[in-house]
């Protein structure tokens, strides 16, 4: 400052005002400074405090603390190396996050690159939550909630990271976890074999009422669960029988009171569909109170219907078991017997404990060979069944027949587990049967075998003399003077004289050769095993003298003798009808030529062989020329007076000889292939016929007849089928079939496969001649034919002819035991159509009833036909016991016998 030459003309005070807002900005700046330096002193000092309290802080917090900067711990706390297993930090300092963690993270990124993200982060400004896997010292695995923030220390950003260890609460929520899991896959797979077993579930609030119920528990009644809503107690209720619910409840009251530990109840409930279901409810008391009070019920609900409809079917099978009328036997799969009925023990005298453990061979009888055993066995294990007839022995040692079914049981594999075997005692039938047999095949005079017999046995010696190179001889005998016998004496006499002679005749003969009676006074006899022709020739004197020798009946002489004719084969090389036929032709010489002799056939002539061949000729100029024309004989009911059908025969309008009958020319054409073209113009001019009846309004069924080389023609059944679709306008069923009962045996199991295959066409068929034929009843059951026609030479001389009458009312018996219809042929008169309704016999044919006529008079005919009042009158009656038939005495006995068969 200058120094002053004057005295200033201002003072202090005047400088203070003038100058005094620049002295008070220094004051103060001055001040301010002073201020500043204090306060930064103080801030420093704080800061030095705070620093101070952050480090003890944060080396004293329990929770691990790290500050990170450039991406690496630059600190840590001694929580952080304790909970890392460390002895100190000086292998933590300076150390990345992912140099104390696993390669990668649960998310599956690697540690180093999450870390360096995450931190990026929070360098940005954004502080980080989230959970981080840190590994230990010791390898093992620490989980810890991460947080990082930012913040600054000593003027450098830095990032704050602290953890809280929940490795612990992590394992405790993985087990939490696990076992949640378990539970939840044991409740699915509960569920799923809920769902598997079919059944319904069910609780129950036994308190409230309400209930919980599946859809599987609504679904087996046929509901669904909003149709049965609300869920309550009253909803079972409504659903169940009124006559199960007490039972039900007191099952319940049972378990309640605890005195049952469990539920368990089969009631019946309704079905939507109306019906009535089988229910099994099946539940046990889950929750008691304080006070044992059951509060809470838990069980199931299964459809039992099956099972119940089972049980049915078991106890029903027990009872057919127990109670069956057959006997019933049960074996294991290696034939030891298993169980037996009360039925087996009756009939074979076992009783159950002695049979049960043994082999079904106890039984046997030894009638049967051991053959017939290995084939029945085998039949078992290749179809699993045998049925037939066995004899067997009761435990008494009486011998029975049994007819019986084997059936093999297999399981689901196949395998023969059992065996079940039904029988039945026939005893009494084969009894009848053989009854019956004899009836049909031996004469109920003489007890000779009768036509039948005779029939099969010629058949029979014919094969056994081509077989070993011997002849045989048939003889046709018939008693001279006998008709005068019965006319002076009476038929008495006269049946007693024919069984003398009968059995003098059959004496005289050798053993294995047979005497038969075919009808009254004529018999046949066949002698078999001649080594030389003239072998024969002893053997008939013998029965000559026999046959002449007198009878003393009565105190009377009486006398006949005997005409015989005899035919040898092979050397007369015929068929067994043919052979009869011989025989009888040289019985007849032997008569003409003054009875009481025998003649020999003359194989050697030649003109039946010429006639033949012209026959043949004329036959085939005929089919060519139209010659041939069908006449139709009505078979009508007698006592109904109904048309039942027309027999169509053949007649031949020869332009020489005139109207010729089947009998001049069908037996010279038989089994001649022109035979077949003949019967193939029958059935088919019989079918246009039918057709042209069906047009006119006349609807009636026609037989026709077939002989057996035409039935046993190779596609015959075919041809048969092309004749009926050409004729579509006619039913198959208005088609009947007649075949001779020989012709139909001489291949039996052939012939029935035809007529089956032809019967499945809707023809039917019949068996013409009934009686003279071959056949047994063995065959007669076997042959498909639904009518026997009684062969006229019977019912023509039945009037008369006692023996004749015995075979109608045999066939008779023999049609009804079968189950077969009847027809006669040859009824002539009033008298015969009267005896024939006696004897049950109501259809027929005959002179008697209509001749045969033409196609174009049949109809006409029928228009005008009644039955005589005297048939017609056995509509008012059931039976008429005609005491001038002996043969309806008996008769009777046999009648109801095979009347009382099924």
């Amino acid at each position: 400052m200058p120094p002053y030459d004057v005295t200033p003309d201002f003072t202090l005070t005047d400088l203070w005002k003038k100058y005094r807002i620049w002295i008070s900005s220094i004051g103060i700046l001055t001040l301010l400074l002073i201020a500043s330096g204090l306060l930064s002193l103080i801030q420093n000092r704080r800061l030095r405090q705070s620093e101070q309290r952050f480090a003890t802080l944060f080396e004293l917090a329990p929770e691990p603390t790290w500050i990170i900067a450039d991406g690496r711990f630059i600190d840590c706390n001694m929580a952080a190396v304790r909970i890392l297993g460390y002895k100190n930090r000086t292998k933590l300092l300076n150390a990345r996050p992912a140099d104390i963690s696993p390669e990668r993270q649960p998310d599956g990124e690697s540690s180093q690159s999450k870390a360096e993200r995450i931190l990026q982060l929070v360098e940005n400004g954004e502080p980080q939550r989230f959970e981080w896997i840190h590994k230990k010292f010791d390898g093992s695995k620490l989980i810890a909630n991460v947080s990082l923030d930012p913040v600054i220390l000593n003027g450098k950003k830095v990032v704050l990271c602290s953890w809280h260890d929940v490795t612990q609460r992590k394992q405790t929520e993985a087990k939490l976890f696990e076992s949640e899991r378990k539970f939840r896959e044991l409740s699915r797979r509960q569920e799923e074999i809920i769902w598997a077993t079919n059944i319904g579930t069910w609780e129950w609030n036994i308190r409230s009422g309400e209930t919980i119920f599946n859809d599987r528990w609504a679904e087996i009644t046929g509901h669904t669960l909003s149709e049965l809503s609300p869920h309550t107690i009253e909803t079972w209720l409504a659903l169940v029988h009124p006559e199960d619910i007490k039972l039900s409840k007191d099952r319940l009251e049972k378990c309640f009171s605890r005195e049952t530990a469990s539920y368990s109840c089969e009631v019946r409930m309704r079905h939507k569909q109306g019906h009535w279901i089988w229910v099994l409810d099946q539940g046990r008391i889950v929750e008691w109170s304080a006070d044992d009070m059951p509060l809470r019920m838990s069980g199931t609900h299964q459809d039992i219907t099956d099972r119940k409809q089972a049980e049915n079917e078991l106890m029903l099978a027990a009872s057919v078991f127990t109670h069956a009328r057959e006997g019933i036997l049960i074996t294991d799969a290696d034939a030891n017997i298993i169980e037996v009925n009360k039925t087996f023990s009756l009939i074979t005298g076992y009783s159950r404990a002695e049979i049960l453990g043994q082999n079904p061979r106890i039984l046997n009888s030894g009638r049967q060979p051991a053959a017939f055993y290995s084939a029945m066995w085998q039949q078992l294990i290749d179809q699993g069944h045998w049925c037939g007839e066995v004899w067997n022995r009761r435990k008494n040692g009486e011998v029975y027949a049994e007819l019986l079914t084997i059936s093999a049981v297999k399981d689901t594999y196949g395998r023969t587990k059992s065996y079940v075997a039904l029988f039945t005692d026939i005893t009494q039938i084969k009894e009848q049967q053989n009854q019956l047999e004899h009836i049909a095949h031996f004469d109920t005079l003489t007890q000779l075998p009768n036509r039948l017999l005779l029939a099969d046995r010629l058949r029979q010696a014919m094969v056994n003399s081509e077989r070993n190179g011997r002849s045989l001889a048939l003889l046709y005998l018939d008693l001279d003077g006998f008709k005068s016998v019965n006319d002076h004496y009476g038929h008495p006499a006269g049946d007693e004289l024919l069984i003398i002679v009968a059995q003098r005749m059959k004496s005289a003969l050798r053993e294995g050769d047979t005497l038969g009676r075919i009808g009254g006074d004529e018999f046949v006899a066949i002698l078999i095993d001649l080594e030389q022709n003239e072998d024969w020739e002893p053997i008939l004197n013998r029965l000559l003298i026999a046959a002449a020798e007198p009878v003393a009946i009565n105190e009377e002489q009486l006398s006949v003798s005997a005409s015989i004719g005899v035919t040898l084969y092979p050397l007369d090389n015929a068929d067994a009808d043919q052979l009869m036929r011989h025989a009888d032709q040289a019985m007849y010489q032997a008569k003409q030529q003054g009875k009481n002799s025998y003649q020999l056939f003359d194989i050697a002539g030649n003109a039946e062989a010429a006639t033949q061949r012209e026959t043949l000729e004329s036959i085939r100029r005929a089919i060519d020329y139209g010659e041939f024309v069908l006449y139709y004989q009505p078979k009508v009911n007698m006592k109904t007076g109904e048309i039942v059908g027309a027999e169509a025969l053949i007649r031949w309008q020869h332009p020489e000889r005139g109207f010729l009958l089947p009998a001049a020319f069908l037996p010279l054409i038989d089994k001649h292939p022109i035979s077949l073209e003949l019967g193939n113009w029958v059935i088919e001019t019989a079918l246009s016929q039918l057709a042209a009846w069906r047009a006119e309004g006349l609807d009636i069924s026609v037989s026709v007849n077939i002989s057996a080389l035409q039935l046993q023609q190779t596609r015959f059944e075919e041809r048969l089928f092309e004749l009926l679709t050409a004729h579509p306008e006619v039913e198959p069923c208005q088609l009947e079939l007649e075949v001779i009962e020989s012709s139909a045996l001489e291949d039996i199991a052939y012939v029935c496969g035809v007529m089956n295959a032809c019967i499945s066409l809707g023809v039917r068929f019949a068996l013409d001649d009934f009686g003279t034929g071959y056949s047994s009843l063995t065959y007669l059951r076997r042959l498909p034919a639904s009518t026997l026609k009684i062969d006229q030479s019977f019912v023509r001389d039945m009037l008369e002819d006692q023996d004749d009458l015995a075979i109608v009312g045999g066939v008779l018996v023999l049609a009804n035991a079968f189950g077969r219809e009847v027809i006669a042929e040859g009824v002539e008169t009033i008298a015969h159509g009267n005896l024939l309704l006696s004897l049950g016999c109501e259809l027929a044919q005959g002179y008697g009833i209509a001749k045969p006529m033409t196609a174009s008079a049949l109809q006409p005919w029928i228009k005008t036909w009644r039955p005589d009042p005297s048939w017609a009158a056995w509509n008012q009656q059931t039976f008429l016991v005609n005491d001038e038939v002996p043969i309806m005495n008996s008769l009777s006995d046999s009648s109801k016998t095979y009347d009382a068969w099924p």
